[in-house]
C-alpha cells in the first residue's frame, strides 16, 4: 500500500505488543493524537478479543481470512490475518458535533446575518 495523507501503513500482527496495542499506536499516528487522548479502544472493540483472535497459538485454530473491521477516531481500521493493520482516516470526517433537533445554531437566530 502506498502512503496517503489519510493511510499510514502500520506494524504486522506478528510483532511482539498486543494487536489492541499496535491498533491504538497506529490510530494515533495517522490522526496525529497521542495515544493517551484517544477514545478508549474498549469503547468500540473489546481489546482482549480482539487480542485473542490474533494471537498466534503455533498452528492452534485456523483465522486464515479473519478480519476485523470498525471504525476509532474517524478512522476505518481494519484487522487482518495476514498480520495487517491498516488505519485509513475517513473522507469528510468531521471533529465537531452537530446540535440535534431543537438546537438553534446562531446561523438560525433570528436577526442572523450571513
Amino acid at each position: 500500500m502506498i502512503p496517503t495523507s489519510n493511510s499510514v501503513p502500520g506494524p504486522t500482527v506478528g510483532d511482539e505488543d498486543p494487536v489492541s496495542m499496535r491498533v491504538v499506536d497506529r490510530v494515533a499516528d495517522v490522526t496525529g493524537t497521542d495515544p493517551l487522548d484517544l477514545e478508549p479502544l474498549y469503547d468500540v472493540v473489546d481489546p482482549d478479543h480482539l487480542d485473542a483472535l490474533f494471537e498466534r497459538n503455533d498452528g492452534v485454530g485456523d483465522q486464515r481470512g479473519a478480519e476485523v473491521r470498525f471504525v476509532m477516531e474517524g478512522c476505518d481500521v481494519v484487522v487482518s490475518a495476514d498480520g495487517s493493520i491498516d488505519v485509513t482516516r475517513r473522507s469528510g470526517t468531521a471533529t465537531a458535533i452537530a446540535p440535534g433537533p431543537g438546537v438553534e445554531t446562531q446561523a438560525d437566530s433570528p436577526g442572523s446575518v450571513d
